[in-house]
């Protein structure tokens, strides 16, 4: 029951007033209102959900795209490897033939300077008429100066005495020497000539002989 105010003589007036709605209708018009909040927010889930999936199936298909575009790229690339086989092949030759020649070649020596140096250890009034020159090891990882590169067993001739003693140790404290020693001494005259004297003399150079032409080089 509720109460209104009327206009009248006196001026307003309370006149009351009585639902007259069965409880029934009054429960139907809750549920319907309830049904009706209940669908709404299902409605909302649903668009939320659909708005997720959505979401979720672009960034898979840009996943895909780029997944597709990777791979078409990578098959791009082998087949570029593929192509560079041969060239691979060419470039492993090449480098087994430069290590056989730094093998074959690392102990080139400019010979001509070698017995140039040769000929100004000795003294002025020898000659050198002979010469065995042999090769060291390839270079390594000692010193250029310390390791032997050249051994020459050399043949003189003078015709007039050596200073066999003073011209070894002249001959070992020259630069680029490691050793040097006397090996024979012969002379020989004939009837109406001048005597003839010949010395043997072995001696070592370090490997800074070597010109260097053939050896293997840090890329």
């Amino acid at each position: 029951m509720s109460f209104a105010r009327t206009a009248g003589m006196g001026g307003w007036s309370p006149v009351p007033r009585v639902n007259l709605l069965p409880a029934a209708e009054i429960e139907r018009r809750d549920r319907t209102t309830l049904a009706r909040r209940w669908f709404g927010g299902v409605v909302i889930a649903l668009v939320v959900i659909a708005a997720v999936s959505a979401g979720t199936y672009a960034l898979s298909m840009i996943a895909d795209q780029r997944l597709a575009s990777e791979n078409a790229r990578t098959t791009d690339l082998l087949g570029q490897l593929s192509t560079l086989s041969d060239v691979s092949k060419i470039r492993a030759v090449q480098k087994d033939l430069e290590a056989y020649r730094t093998e074959a070649m690392g102990t080139d020596v400019a010979w001509g300077p070698v017995l140039d140096t040769f000929q100004k250890l000795v003294p002025k009034n020898a000659e050198i008429t002979g010469w065995d020159l042999t090769t060291g090891a390839l270079p390594g990882d000692a010193a250029a100066t310390e390791t032997p590169g050249v051994t020459a067993t050399l043949t003189l001739a003078s015709s007039t005495p050596v200073d066999l003693v003073a011209t070894v140790r002249g001959i070992r404290t020259a630069p680029g020497v490691l050793d040097a020693d006397a090996v024979e001494l012969t002379s020989a005259s004939s009837e109406g000539s001048a005597s003839t004297y010949t010395y043997r003399l072995t001696t070592t150079l370090d490997q800074s002989v070597y010109t260097g032409l053939y050896a293997t080089k840090d890329k």
